[in-house]
């Protein structure tokens, strides 16, 4: 193997080695230009996209922003951007420990939400590969990879928990299918864990090892708990929009929230448009049927905006930590 085709493992050992513990990056190599252009190509397209789903929203949710209070609105994406940052906490545990060391928070965020920003473009895992490409001095490739099937599988199981424990509490009855998924869920982490360690044994891809060792981590039950904390936030989100909304009562919030939840998980699988577009708000309005059509149709484009809105913000506030990282 070339040193060039090593370098990046080289250079991650001697920063573990000679930078444990210690605040700062070592210096590294100028990026290529190449690799600049396509960088700024993709903000430019994902902002690009930002403004074109937003004016395209616009027109069908006119009048249903203004019948909504524009306090209790304004709380409601506070909390909305609050969920983030938690978020975002559960992937700095996840993320530190794939890589084994300690990663600047700024420096770390803005490669998070730069990845979480293009999530809205063409390219579902664009994202990662960003990340991995341009913080190989953040971590190795693998451990960018093993952490982000981690932070996605918690937050794919987080989703579905909330959603199936609010149908269970606020809905008219409880069938035993959902009991049956609650339940599910509960048990589901066993055989998924088994199934990794089984993997590993075989000697599968390095990301495998470094997937495995996250989550025997201590610290991965640390953000389990920041992830908890993030979804309780989401749904106070969601209470505060009922507050915002005379068309929406506290527990039609919970229960479009449930909804909301499963539509996302939905549209985060539907690998065929960008972030579950067109997917995740037709499921949406499959299962909340029993709304009128105008506040289902207006919630599925404006909670859309609103996560839209709330990564390209936050992309933007750390964005000084991708360039200095």
């Amino acid at each position: 193997m070339s040193n060039d085709q090593s370098t990046p493992q080289v250079r991650l050992k001697d920063m573990i080695g000679q930078d444990r513990g210690r605040r700062g990056s070592p210096t590294r190599r100028p990026r290529p230009l190449w690799l600049r252009i396509v960088s700024l190509c993709l903000v430019i397209v994902t902002l690009l996209w930002a403004a074109w789903l937003l004016n395209g929203a616009w027109g069908r949710i006119a009048g249903f922003v203004w019948s909504i209070q524009p306090g209790y609105g304004l709380g409601s994406f506070l909390l909305l951007l609050l969920s983030l940052l938690l978020s975002f906490a559960a992937f700095r545990e996840i993320m530190e420990s794939a890589s084994g060391r300690s990663l600047g928070f700024y420096a770390l965020g803005g490669f998070h939400f730069a990845g979480q920003l293009m999530k809205h473009i063409p390219g579902r895992f664009l994202g990662v590969a960003y990340q991995a490409t341009n913080a190989a001095h953040l971590a190795s490739p693998g451990q960018w990879v093993a952490a982000n099937l981690a932070f996605m599988g918690l937050t794919i199981w987080m989703s579905l928990l909330v959603a199936v424990i609010l149908i269970l509490g606020v809905g008219p009855d409880r069938p035993m299918v959902v009991q049956s998924a609650l339940l599910l869920l509960l048990l589901g982490p066993g055989p998924a864990y088994l199934l990794l360690a089984r993997l590993r044994r075989k000697g599968m891809a390095g990301w495998v090892n470094h997937l495995h060792r996250t989550t025997r981590s201590p610290r991965f039950w640390k953000a389990i708990l920041y992830m908890a904390t993030s979804w309780a936030v989401y749904v106070s989100a969601w209470l505060a929009f009922s507050l915002a909304s005379d068309d929406v009562s506290t527990e039609g919030a919970l229960r479009l929230c449930a909804f909301y939840s499963i539509s996302w998980v939905v549209g985060f699988v539907a690998l065929v448009t960008p972030s579950g577009l067109g997917v995740r708000e037709l499921t949406f309005a499959a299962f909340a049927t029993g709304f009128p059509d105008p506040v289902v149709a207006g919630i599925a484009v404006l909670v859309r905006a609103a996560m839209l809105a709330g990564d390209l913000l936050l992309g933007v506030l750390f964005l000084p930590g991708v360039r200095n990282g």
